[in-house]
């Protein structure tokens, strides 16, 4: 089994182990982006002032302070976290690719 943290992957280290190759178009992303959604009016003033923060100060921001002034509050506030996914921070992660 080959190791590597996730500090030691980069895009070319990771496109030349797993032959990614970019797509301009996806049937699965089209349909979840025109997916029909109801955004309540509070939901809307939450998530623009999320994104009014981001605008404003993002630039200046280090990973953490991304992490825990934009990206957790947003995942918490969405509720995306659910028996199929969860959103995890500075865990290990293993796992199998192609029998490697």
């Amino acid at each position: 089994m080959k190791k590597a943290t996730f500090k030691e992957w980069d895009l070319d280290k990771l496109d030349a182990e797993f032959g990614l190759k970019q797509i301009r178009k996806c049937q699965i992303m089209q349909e979840w982006e025109t997916y029909p959604v109801m955004v309540s009016d509070y939901e809307k003033q939450v998530l623009g002032d999320f994104q009014e923060g981001l605008i404003l100060s993002g630039k200046a921001w280090n990973e953490v302070e991304l992490e825990n002034k934009f990206i957790s509050p947003l995942i918490t506030f969405t509720k995306i976290d659910n028996e199929n996914l969860s959103y995890f921070l500075e865990r290990t992660l293993q796992g199998v690719v192609g029998g490697l």
